[in-house]
């Protein structure tokens, strides 16, 4: 005999996974303005808490004030430093193209300083730097950075109408985040079968972990960027913009770092008898842009649950390999969540 709660049961399950199914291919195209619509409602929602407290609970104001702010701050700095960036990029190329086919890379090369030889002689052990050719190597990277920056102009020019739709949709998103926010988790954190114990250690370190990027990682690159940019500007040297942006990247990425950048820049200068805006360049860049990291990060992270380095490093570098730059956040995000999962399994596994 059909038992009817069994096929009652199947029904329903097979209709909750078809549902489930639509579902994601209807959101899965916009996931990447809506994942950077909850960072912008996460870092924002402690002022506008502040807000809505100031405007008598007026949480619908509040959201708008914020939401039209970011506006403001987003479209006219970054659609300018967008523009500039490439056109820069590509001032660069042409400009070490240049170098390379007169010889001035070559004569860089074999430039004699003492710590610069000391450190040639000391790899000379594991590497035969007779075989290296500075022509060579330009050449790929001058191919690889022409390519990436022709691939990001045909991007904009074939995807504008595309990028300003997810831009709106960021925006809109984040309004009804920061009105919605909480009874939206407090929903999910009711649906989900677990502990509440287990569920808020996860939601405290996923949070943690989100801020704790933004702050702690983009806040600070950008910082870095920005001082080197300016001080690039202030010592002459060209696309200045443009290497800003190249230090605020590697100042994401832990252990390496924006020295990779003024270090060259500053024995450059040196080598070609700008010897005091060399000094500058190098005392700045050690004295301020590098250590910018060890004094304002920790503070920022004052009470945060942090990533390893190393596991934040593998984050950011497999989020990005994955999702683009959402995963810059994406990527630590799952680790965090990973991690709370190990904690709940070791924690169930003990009882």
């Amino acid at each position: 005999m059909i038992n009817r709660d069994h096929i009652t049961l199947t029904f329903f399950l097979a209709l909750a996974a078809l549902v489930v199914y639509l579902f994601a291919k209807i959101v899965l195209p916009f996931v990447a303005p809506l994942i950077w619509a909850a960072v912008a409602a996460l870092v924002m929602y402690p002022l506008h808490r502040r807000l809505t407290t100031r405007f008598k609970e007026r949480k619908r104001l509040s959201a708008l004030i914020i939401t039209l702010a970011v506006l403001v701050l987003l479209i006219g700095p970054m659609t300018f430093f967008a523009a500039t960036l490439v056109s820069q990029a590509g001032e660069v190329v042409a400009r070490v193209n240049t170098l390379a086919q007169t010889g001035e890379l070559q004569k860089l090369w074999d430039i004699r300083l003492p710590v610069i030889d000391s450190i040639k002689e000391w790899l000379s052990q594991y590497y035969d730097f007779s075989q290296v050719n500075p022509d060579q190597i330009v050449k790929g990277l001058i191919d690889r950075v022409g390519a990436l920056v022709i691939d990001q102009i045909g991007w904009l020019i074939a995807n504008g109408a595309k990028a300003v739709f997810y831009f709106i949709l960021m925006l809109l998103a984040t309004y009804y985040f920061l009105i919605d926010g909480d009874s939206l988790v407090k929903r999910i954190r009711d649906l989900l079968p677990m502990p509440r114990a287990h569920i808020e250690q996860a939601r405290r370190q996923l949070k943690d972990v989100v801020i704790a990027t933004i702050y702690s990682g983009l806040a600070v690159a950008a910082l870095q960027g920005l001082i080197g940019g300016i001080l690039f500007a202030s010592v002459g040297i060209p696309s200045a913009l443009f290497w800003g942006a190249i230090m605020g990247f590697l100042a994401l990425l832990p252990v390496i770092g924006a020295f990779i950048v003024y270090i060259p820049a500053a024995i450059v200068l040196i080598a070609q008898g700008a010897v005091v805006k060399g000094i500058i360049v190098l005392a700045i860049g050690v004295g301020l842009i590098s250590q910018i990291d060890n004094f304002l990060r920790p503070m920022l992270m004052a009470g945060r649950t942090a990533l390893h380095p190393l596991l934040l490093f593998v984050s950011i570098m497999g989020g990005v390999a994955a999702f683009g730059f959402t995963g810059m956040v994406l990527g630590p995000a799952v680790s965090a969540l990973f991690l709370s999962l190990m904690t709940m399994v070791g924690e169930r596994s003990k009882d």
